[in-house]
Parts: C-alpha cells; structure tokens; sequence
C-alpha cells in the first residue's frame, strides 16, 4: 500500500506539473505585449491602515506568487505589498489584476485608493478563490515611475497569499479577469447547482424507497461534495472563519466515506465493521479539525487530513478495479475511469493546498463533478430500468392469465348486466304504473264519478284534471337525467310551475345556491321530492294569500356533525294557523319525505309560512 500511495503520489504531480504548464502557456499567450506581470515585490508587516512609506528599512524583497505558509509566516494581520513600474503612455484606460488573493486585498495606487474586495474588516469577505480586478483612473498613473500597494488580508489562521500581479489596458487585462471567472466561479457554481439538484432527487427517492440505502448514501456524498465546492464560491459566511473552515474540510471526508459505503451498496457488499470504522473516522478527524488550534490548523488539515483522505480514495478506487475484473461490464470500467479522474483532481488541489503547486492554480475537482455524476446517475438509471424490464417480465406471464381469465368474466358479467337491466327496467315500470295507480290514476276515477253523476263542478273537476296533469308532468320530469343535482331539479320544477304562480299573482324571489350532487338520489326520489314541492306550492296558491314566494337551498351541519341539503319554500301570506289539521296534503308530504329518508319540518314566520325538506347528502350512509 506504501508504494502505491507514493507512485500515486508521483503520478499526481506529473499530472499537475503538466496542468500548470498549460495553464501559465495559455495565460501569457492571452496577455500583451503592454501589459506587465511582476515577478517580485517588496513585502512589509506593517499593520498601517494606509501604505507604509518606501523608504522604511522593514521592506524586504519577495517573489510573486506569494505563499505565506512557504515562506514560514504565520501572523494572522494584514501586511503590505510594494510594486514599482514604469509606464511610456497613460491616456487609456488600465486595470489591475490579481490572479490569486486569501482571503482579501484592498489596492492602492501612487497614494491614491483603487478599491478591495469587499470588507477588510471583520467578517470579511473571502476571495480565496475568487481573481479580482480593479480599473484604474487615468488620472491615476504617472508617467515614469508609479508606485502600486497591495494591502493583503490572511485568514484568521495565519494563511495567507498573493498570486500573479499584473496592471495594464483594460481592453487586453479585463478578458484575461472574466476568462479566469468563468473558470473558477461560474464553474465552481454550477457544479454547486449540479450537486444540489441531484443530491435532492436522489433524496426524493430515498425517501420513497427507505430499503434502497444506497440512494441515500449517495445523496449524503452529493451533499457533502456540494457543500465543498460552494466554499470555493462563498464570498459572505454565516458563521465564523474558523468554524466554517473547519466544515469545509471535514465535508470532503465526509465524500469519501459516504461515496465508499454507496459503492459497496451499489455492488451489494456487506463490511459492517469497515464502515463503522469509515464514519468513526469521519466523528474523530471532525472533532479533532474542530479542537485543534490555528496555529496547526492548516497543517493539520492540508497535511494530515487530506493525505489520508487520498489514501482512502485511492482503496475505494482499487476496490472498484476488482469489482471490475470480478464482474466486467462498460458500467463499472466507466465508473473506475470517473473516479479515478476525480481522485486525481483530488490530488492536484491537494497540492495546490499545500503550496507544492502554484496557489493560484485552477482546482479541478468541481470539474470531476458533471463527468462523474453523469456516469453514476446513469448506472442507477439502468439499474433502475433493468428492475422495471425484470418487472415486466414477470408480470408477462400474470397478464396473459388474466387476460384469459378477463375474457371468461367479461361474457359473465355481460350475461349479469343483462339480467340486471331487465330486472332495472320491470321494477321501473312496476313504480311508473304504482304512480300512476296511486296519483294520476285516483284523479281520473274521482273526476269520472263526477261526469256519471251528472253533478258536475266545472271548478273541482278543472281543478282534479289540472292535478292529474301536473302529475303526469312530475312523472315525466323525474324520468329525465339530472346528474343527481338538486338544483336541476328545482330548477325543472321552476318551470313547470311559473306560469301557474305568475297567473295567481305571485313573483317567484330564487335564492338558490350550489350544493353537491346527492349519490343514488334516482328518479323515484326525484318524483317524491318534486310532489313535495308540488303540494307545499299548490298550498300557498289555494291558502296563502301570498304575493311572493322564495326559494332556497344550503347545506346545515347538525349536532352529531351530520351536514344535510335543504330545500326552503317561503311565502308572506297568512300562515297556517292555530287549529290546521293535518289535511291538505300536509300528511301525505311528511309521509312522502319518509319514503325518500328526508325530514319535513313546517313552521309559521313574522310574514308567511315555511315549509323545509332537509336531505341526506349520501344515501349510503343509511341504514336500510
């Protein structure tokens, strides 16, 4: 194990030594011929809040990038950068670029303030990762010799440094600034965004398949690696310096132990006590990041963590490859490829942490990201496929058996239906010729024997045969499709009845609101609800004395929480006074509302009379 980390070791370096190289090739091909890098600067502690005078003898020349850790400085307060130039022509506009900065800096130039990077003071803003860029007015420069000072805030640590400096037109250093941007933060963001986002869906399904843990597993990873990249992109914390660094580093081992324990769920391997060791590792390395000092922190962190956590990586990275040669499959070879790419980019800012590379180089591990999710997300996409194709092979054979079995029951319940029609449509006729028996049936007999008589009332018999009309008229409403709605009902017994209210003098006032549809409520209840209505209107027209007649409806909660549709009809004529008997239809309507399960209360008002027919709003809830 010892000769691979070493060999691994090597071969990261070779890889980063590479990297630079291209890096600083394309960048010095980017830049000008007027604009100037500077190689060296003179370095001051001074802790002034303006820059220090050149001719204090605790100026001392230093070489650009500036490492503060390399260099063996560990004081945590801010200190001075001194750079001279000279300049040929000063009528365009310049800018001032600083490829690398931690965690701040603020620039002067020729005793003049440029501006900083946001807040120099506590909390202040962090720009580790983040090149800043300055324009520079034109009345600014001199011509000669010009003086440029770079106040630099370290971290609370004692971390501190300064990467390449240059100053020259705007037109050629600020594509140079938004090109590095684009590297190091719109990258750096979107893969925050990437992560997240996955992170998030994978959660859902976890949540949704709580025996599938290694959905969850890989969320934690995707959560912890987002959390890691962000810092890179965090200008502004919520919480102190020490802290949050301190969460930052603690969530890459995080990443590795919850993207190891995910692989061996991936592969269904079961190492109990490795993975309690793996998340006993992670609660001790974060306790201890968390207690021990500034002083030891970076070199805690940056030597001691990360190196071991490379030594983890590269197991899981091994343990993949004899997954690989176990069971080949492109799958797996591609995951091997992905992580071992990720654990590269690992190594490389490892470097870069630990000063053997350029502070001001591109870390490269938000963009082993979108590679590696990319070939994850789809392994568990086929996966995930492969499960529904097995599904629906052993659903294959259930269907096919059902379709038999369908095909024998649909001809059985055709035969059913059959019978179930007949049986509907006799029991329909058998209430149609009941109704006509009992209503339409007694009025024709009873206007009959007036005519044999020979002592006929033109009024009563006009008034019998009006009734045996309306009642064949009230048949043939129930018999229409009225979805179970209350209120086509009233709204079809409103028609029949208008004419005849608007001949006696009465104006119809219609209050009535949308209630939900009664199930079963069918057409024999539809014809005893509407003779109820019938006989409460016939009443107010012979009886009342009343001008107006007003229609409600509503729905009424009882005691038990029993709600209830009503139906109101009230008029303003005289009531129905003291010594009423139970004549006139009332009985028959109270026993009508009996046969429908309804409940009739009739009352005199300040003005009139009412008469309310309260209805289930479910039939099915009734006991027979």
């Amino acid at each position: 194990m010892p000769i691979i980390s070493i060999q691994l070791s090597m071969i990261l370096r070779g890889v980063a030594l590479v990297l630079l190289f291209i890096t600083q090739t394309v960048m010095a091909n980017e830049l000008g011929a007027p604009v100037i890098s500077f190689q060296q600067a003179w370095f001051n502690d001074s802790q002034h809040d303006t820059p220090p005078p050149p001719y204090l003898a605790s100026w001392r020349q230093v070489y650009l990038p500036d490492n503060w850790y390399r260099s063996h400085r560990k004081d945590a307060s801010p200190a001075w950068y001194r750079l001279q130039f000279d300049i040929a022509d000063a009528t365009e506009t310049w800018g001032i670029y600083l490829s690398a900065v931690n965690t701040n800096a603020e620039v002067w130039l020729n005793g003049e303030y440029i501006g900083n990077g946001g807040s120099m003071h506590d909390p202040a803003a962090r720009n580790w990762y983040r090149p800043l860029y300055f324009t520079v007015p034109k009345n600014h420069l001199l011509y000669g010799s010009n003086s440029l000072f770079i106040q630099l805030l370290p971290k609370k640590s004692g971390f501190g440094f300064l990467g390449q400096v240059y100053i020259g037109p705007d037109v050629l250093l600020r594509p140079v600034y938004e090109h590095r941007m684009l590297l190091k933060q719109t990258v750096t963001g979107a893969s925050t965004l990437l992560l997240l986002s996955i992170g998030a869906f994978t959660s859902l399904i976890w949540f949704k398949r709580r025996k599938e843990s290694l959905y969850g597993w890989f969320a934690a990873g995707c959560f912890s690696w987002a959390f890691f990249v962000f810092d890179m992109y965090a200008q502004h914390i919520p919480v102190q310096e020490r802290l949050w660094d301190t969460l930052v580093f603690s969530a890459v081992g995080w990443l590795v132990i919850f993207m190891t324990i995910f692989f061996y769920r991936f592969w269904n391997i079961h190492y109990p006590r490795y993975e309690r060791f793996l998340i006993s590792f992670g609660l001790i390395g974060t306790t201890i990041l968390y207690l021990v000092g500034d002083k030891y922190f970076y070199f805690v962190s940056s030597y001691i963590w990360d190196n071991l956590l490379i030594i983890f990586s590269t197991y899981m990275t091994w343990f993949i490859i004899t997954q690989c040669l176990k069971w080949p499959s492109k799958e797996a070879w591609l995951l091997a490829i992905a992580l071992g790419l990720v654990v590269s980019f690992g190594g490389h800012d490892n470097l870069v942490q630990m000063g053997i590379l350029e502070v001001d180089s591109i870390r490269l591990l938000p963009y082993g990201a979108p590679f590696f999710l990319g070939v994850v997300v789809w392994m568990l996409v086929n996966r995930f496929v492969t499960a529904l194709d097995e599904k629906e092979q052993l659903n294959y054979e259930l269907d096919r058996r059902v379709q038999t079995k369908s095909l024998e029951l649909e001809e059985y319940y055709t035969h059913i239906k059959k019978i179930e029609r007949e049986k509907i449509l006799a029991e329909e006729r058998e209430r149609i010729m009941r109704d006509m028996h009992d209503g339409t049936g007694g009025l024709l007999v009873a206007a009959l024997a007036q005519v044999e008589k020979g002592n006929i009332n033109k009024s009563v018999l006009s008034e019998i045969l009006q009734n045996a009309l309306d009642d064949i008229r009230l048949m043939i409403d129930s018999l229409d499709p009225v979805d179970e709605d209350i209120v086509a009902v009233l709204a079809m017994f409103r028609s029949r009845m208008e004419a005849r209210l608007h001949y006696s003098g009465i104006r119809i006032v219609w209050n009535i609101k949308d209630v939900p549809v009664i199930p079963e409520l069918g057409p024999e209840r539809v014809l005893q609800l509407t003779h109820i209505l019938y006989e409460a209107v016939t009443n107010i027209i012979k009886h009342a004395n009343a001008d107006t007649i007003t229609f409600r409806t509503g729905i009424t909660t009882e005691e038990n929480n029993h709600k209830n549709i009503f139906i109101e009809i009230e008029d303003n004529g005289t009531g129905l006074g003291t010594d009423i008997e139970e004549g006139n239809g009332i009985a028959n309507m109270y026993y009508r509302a009996a046969t429908i399960s309804a409940r009739l209360e009739i009352s005199n008002t300040e003005n009139g009379a009412v008469v309310r027919i309260l209805l289930p709003l479910s039939y099915s809830t009734i006991e027979p």
